[in-house]
């Protein structure tokens, strides 16, 4: 009653901060006159801002770093991955502004300057409504993103297609050096192409087998059973070559002790060959040329240095924009 007869009505409670009222009179009376208790309820508020914001740019700085939105990946999957991190950052943002501006009004509250009651409050409608719309934005472009390239890897097979003659490769069975006899029952080779506007042409050569009657060395019980996958991207922009190259670098080598070895006189502008410390069956190579950049995966137990000079070769030649 006591509100209703100054002319206020009670409107909602902002959590556990303050109580909102509402007034039709033109210059109603003031109900609560001392800043200072203003200030304690929003010196509460900025400390909760002040964690979310912490939250938010966590989980930028660990998206950043974890590899998931690194730049091979945005190469790989084109226009979600990019605008999913540029949400972020304007989400993480918008938030440390918006706790600026509630800091402000803390000080202001703190020194004994009363809030003032009225604003221009389209100025700042803008950020209210990203701050509600940008988090909805971001999961759905996350969890869109993630979906395409889960469907891309469930629905590998059937993009899989025998390798055309326009593809780039180097044969494993060169590679092996075995009796072709003792390959060509169980030899599965397979290519996929992938354009993005980063990378509009992109190409993965897979090549497996089994050599029937030997076994790896590391593991008796197993037949030998050696892979290749090569990967080639092709840039829009050369410039992104070079970053492209130890992004894709430190994504597949993550997880993986290598000894590292510079490879020159081989026409690329970069090239390195990484054999793993504690499998030293697993080699990769890594070559850039121009606008291309190229990445060799072989799990073998032959010797692929012979064939580097066709890999590097791969990077400085022209492929048809062919879908295979």
């Amino acid at each position: 009653m006591f509100y209703k007869d100054f002319g206020w009505e009670y409107v909602c409670a902002f959590g556990n901060y303050f109580h909102v009222y509402r007034s039709t009179l033109e210059s109603p009376p003031e109900i609560h006159t001392d800043p200072k208790m203003l200030a304690d309820a929003f010196l509460r508020i900025c400390y909760t801002q002040a964690l979310l914001v912490l939250l938010l740019f966590g989980v930028l700085f660990f998206t950043l770093h974890s590899g998931a939105s690194n730049l091979i990946n945005i190469v790989r999957l084109g226009f979600p991955m990019g605008l999913d991190i540029i949400v972020w950052a304007a989400l993480s943002a918008a938030y440390a502004f918006q706790l600026f501006r509630l800091y402000q009004t803390y000080r202001r509250l703190k020194s004994g300057v009363q809030l003032e009651h009225s604003a221009n409050y389209r100025k700042y409608l803008p950020l209210r409504c990203f701050l509600r719309i940008a988090p909805v934005l971001a999961v759905v472009i996350f969890f869109f993103t993630m979906t395409i390239e889960t469907l891309s890897l469930v629905n590998n097979e059937k993009d899989w297609v025998e390798i055309p003659i326009s593809s780039p490769m180097v044969s494993l069975i060169e590679i092996e050096q075995e009796d072709t006899t003792q390959m060509e029952n169980s030899f599965r080779s397979k290519a996929s192409f992938r354009h993005t506007f980063l990378s509009p042409e992109q190409y993965t050569v897979q090549q497996n087998a089994i050599v029937s009657g030997r076994k790896w060395l590391h593991d008796s019980q197993r037949n030998y059973a050696p892979g290749l996958t090569l990967e080639t991207y092709q840039l829009r922009f050369p410039s992104l070559a070079e970053p492209l190259l130890h992004s894709l670098i430190k994504d597949s080598t993550h997880y993986n002790d290598c000894d590292v070895e510079t490879l020159e006189g081989f026409g690329a502008e970069e090239a390195y060959l990484y054999t793993s410390i504690r499998h030293p069956w697993w080699r990769q190579a890594f070559f850039r040329a121009g606008d291309t950049v190229i990445y060799v995966d072989y799990r073998g137990e032959s010797d692929i240095r012979p064939f580097l000079p066709e890999f590097a070769a791969l990077a400085q030649a022209d492929f048809p924009a062919e879908e295979p």
